[in-house]
């Protein structure tokens, strides 16, 4: 049975928001006790010229965040993750991934939705962006070291309106100068992802967020948020619907 975690991120399959393929080229998927096949296709990648470090993630059979991670950087990191591995409990675990290395470079975007009273008839948003490819900055606003951006629309049909940047010392000014792009580019999207609101609304959630990169004039989601993923996710599999998406 395959995790909970997974099942999530098929569900930007399901909408049209990402393909099969570049789930399966970013997100390799071994079973827990394959952990020393996971760490060898992170040695794969060390050639390549985007890498950075390889993401390993122990995946629990129901949880979906805060999940345990191990960076690679080099051989000597990937020994040490495997020697871990070997001799840890794994028993809580169902499944090993390999997140594979993104460009450095890039911007992250998270447009966060209400699905309130009033939704899918309006529909509002906030779209935050930091330069760079790591949301988990995100956590740290107001004091972040990188350049960001918020901006709010009332309603699907409006233009997204800046509302907060914070630019540092020495930018580039590589996130301004792409928010135009960005929203256009996003606004493409807006139709499944009001569809994809539609859809987890009736299973227990008030908000939606997703996630995406912004690099080399591409746009691409990675992940969505609902607040409350394990009650929202346990109902849709009560439900059976998934298959039917």
């Amino acid at each position: 049975m395959e995790s909970r975690k997974w099942t999530k991120q098929k569900l930007l399959v399901c909408f049209d928001l990402r393909s099969q393929k570049q789930l399966e080229n970013n997100i390799h998927v071994f079973n827990i006790n394959d952990f020393s096949k996971c760490i060898d296709d992170v040695r794969q990648d060390f050639d390549n010229q985007y890498f950075d470090y390889g993401m390993v993630i122990l995946v629990p059979q129901n949880e979906t965040q805060n999940l345990p991670k191990i960076i690679i950087k080099n051989e000597q990191d990937a020994v040490n993750a495997e020697k871990k591995l070997k001799s840890m409990d794994k028993s809580e675990y169902v499944e090993i991934w390999h997140g594979k290395s993104r460009p450095r470079k890039g911007i992250f975007g998270r447009q966060l939705i209400p699905l309130d009273c009033i939704f899918p008839q309006t529909m509002s948003s906030t779209l935050e962006l930091l330069d760079g490819v790591f949301g988990r900055n995100l956590n740290s606003y107001p004091n972040i070291s990188v350049d960001y951006a918020r901006l709010e629309k009332r309603d699907r049909t409006y233009p997204f309106k800046l509302i907060e940047k914070r630019i540092q010392e020495n930018s580039n000014n590589n996130l301004i100068d792409s928010i135009s792009a960005i929203t256009r580019k996003l606004s493409n999207y807006q139709k499944r992802i009001m569809e994809f609101g539609m859809f987890l609304k009736p299973f227990g959630t008030n908000c939606m967020s997703i996630d995406f990169n912004y690099y080399d004039d591409k746009l691409s989601f990675i992940d969505w948020d609902s607040g409350n993923d394990k009650k929202v996710l346990s109902r849709i599999e009560k439900a059976s619907v998934l298959s039917q998406v």
